[in-house]
């Protein structure tokens, strides 16, 4: 399929994504995508806005499947324990979502340095703000779901992306 609106990331970089509406939209459609692929036994492994291709109307969908089952990923959205070489399951994507979704509140990538570092940056991040005024501060109850996806224990993680998009 040819999908011409380019990715999440080059939306987020060119200031694409601004509004509320507009961030939850897509953090729910991106939930339902990786949803039905657990649903197919799919580990995505490399959750991140440049997998997230979108269409000129806002339609996003997950790409990049080629990492399923080769252990692959990038540092910056990997869950703790993608980090130490640990069993993947479908909570593992969940932490790669909320990396994604929290770089959509920030503009730019929260965690260069790896995504293992996802809930201290989160955490900052509540307290200092968007580093652009444009971009709306993370509401209650999305705080509430980011941090919950950014446990350490993949067992306190929410218990998979129908719970994710639900909240």
């Amino acid at each position: 399929e040819c999908v011409e609106g380019g990715s999440l990331k080059g939306w987020i970089q060119a200031g694409k994504v601004r509004t509320l509406a507009q961030m939850l939209d897509i953090a729910i459609q991106v939930a339902w995508g990786l949803g039905y692929a657990h649903e197919q036994g799919l580990v995505h492994q490399d959750v991140k806005p440049a997998n997230v291709l979108m269409t000129p109307e806002g339609t996003a969908k997950v790409t990049d499947f080629g990492l399923v089952g080769a252990k692959g990923y990038t540092q910056a959205y990997a869950s703790p324990e993608q980090t130490m070489g640990g069993q993947l399951d479908a909570r593992s994507d969940i932490w790669s979502w909320g990396v994604s979704v929290f770089e959509m509140f920030r503009g730019q990538p929260p965690c260069p340095e790896g995504g293992h570092t996802a809930a201290d940056a989160f955490i900052e991040h509540l307290y200092k703000g968007p580093p652009d005024e444009a971009i709306p501060e993370v509401p209650d109850g999305v705080s509430n779901l980011l941090q919950r996806c950014f446990q350490d224990n993949p067992d306190d993680r929410p218990a998979d992306m129908e719970e994710v998009a639900r909240e």
